[in-house]
């Protein structure tokens, strides 16, 4: 085991008692081990050189008020490994992109998960050089240079993204206030920015072929696509979040998807936003259709590839800004409602449908 990990364990009282426990009982010298009381005060002295165990289990603080610290902390080089008590979170933080999270239901759980991480960060610290995190100006030189790549094979993709952008954005803030504090809109856009990449594996008679028909995969190079944006990502740590997000793209709403077959809630909220977005677009482009047409056809497979909240939100954002439409739906504000207009389709409220 490698002398130079620093192991910090930020859990209550008790839990943390019974890791500090196990840790040293696999060989860790109790001098590299120790226990602050909050996240802020080992942020304050994280180096690249070190291994956080953050651990809900018996806390009274819900994980997400934590999220962006944890992943702002592994996107700087810490190892963050996390114990969650409930599947709920342990699906919101793998959303997020942490890659290492325990399921440990009532701290019952066994530890091998944590020795596997505890052995792989020693010898990742052994060969390989962490203090070279790309900056966040780094990560946009980068974005940059991934997009003049996509650009000389699927020029289309530089007109389509100010659409896909704006259409994310705007439902994302349509979620509910819970839901809409787990989604970070800048790695929304990121994804929007790098998602072709993969299809440049592709040749010339598939590059623009949808990944999708009716919800399901077209065929088996296509299938492929989200596992190659798995490889191109992995061990870029600046491109975590994106990278499971990627993977997740495909992953249908009632758990039919590829290449994991996702139930519907285990599927990162980002992709579930983005994967209609993306597949409207593809479809307005391969058929020559109009926006209206193409969400006509996207809202066939609600429920089986698409979140049906989401497809809600997405046609209520197509009605107020496609001009184009033919439709005589018309988004109009609350105090502009008159005796015997009518709902032309169902709505999301914060509450619900």
């Amino acid at each position: 085991m490698d002398t130079t990990l620093s192991i910090t364990i930020v859990a209550p009282s008790a839990e943390s008692l019974r890791l500090r426990s196990h840790i040293s009982s696999i060989g860790i010298s109790p001098d590299h081990i120790q226990r602050v009381a909050t996240l802020q005060e080992f942020a304050s002295h994280a180096t690249a050189n070190s291994l956080l165990i953050f651990s809900t289990v018996d806390s009274d603080t819900p994980l997400f008020l934590s999220l962006d610290a944890l992943v702002h902390l592994q996107q700087s080089g810490v190892c963050v490994f996390l114990i969650v008590p409930s599947f709920d979170d342990y699906c919101i933080a793998q959303s997020h992109g942490l890659r290492y999270i325990m399921y440990d239901c009532d701290g019952y759980a066994p530890l091998q998960q944590l020795d596997v991480c505890i052995d792989h960060v020693s010898r990742l610290i052994a060969t390989t050089n962490h203090t070279d995190v790309p900056s966040d100006s780094t990560k946009q030189d980068i974005l940059s240079f991934i997009e003049r790549i996509i650009a000389l094979r699927l020029p289309d993709h530089a007109v389509q993204f100010p659409w896909l952008r704006k259409a994310s954005t705007w439902i994302a803030s349509m979620l509910p206030a819970d839901e809409v504090a787990k989604i970070n809109t800048d790695i929304l856009e990121s994804v929007l920015r790098i998602f072709p990449l993969s299809r440049l594996s592709l040749p010339d008679a598939k590059k623009k072929s949808p990944c999708t028909i009716d919800g399901h995969g077209y065929d088996s190079i296509l299938s492929q696509l989200p596992l190659t944006s798995d490889d191109l990502f992995d061990g870029l740590h600046c491109f975590e979040q994106e990278r499971v997000i990627l993977r997740s793209l495909f992953e249908n709403y009632d758990g039919t998807g590829f290449p994991d077959q996702k139930q519907h809630w285990q599927i990162p909220m980002a992709a579930r936003i983005l994967r209609p977005l993306i597949e409207l677009m593809e479809y307005k482009l391969l058929h020559g259709t109009t926006t209206y047409d193409a969400l006509t056809y996207i809202k066939r497979f609600q429920r089986i590839a698409y979140d049906p909240r989401i497809i809600l939100l997405l046609e209520e954002y197509v009605t107020m800004v496609d001009t184009a439409t033919e439709s005589d739906i018309r988004s109009i504000d609350l105090d502009a409602l008159e005796d015997g207009m009518v709902l032309a389709r169902d709505i999301v409220t914060h509450s619900g449908m």
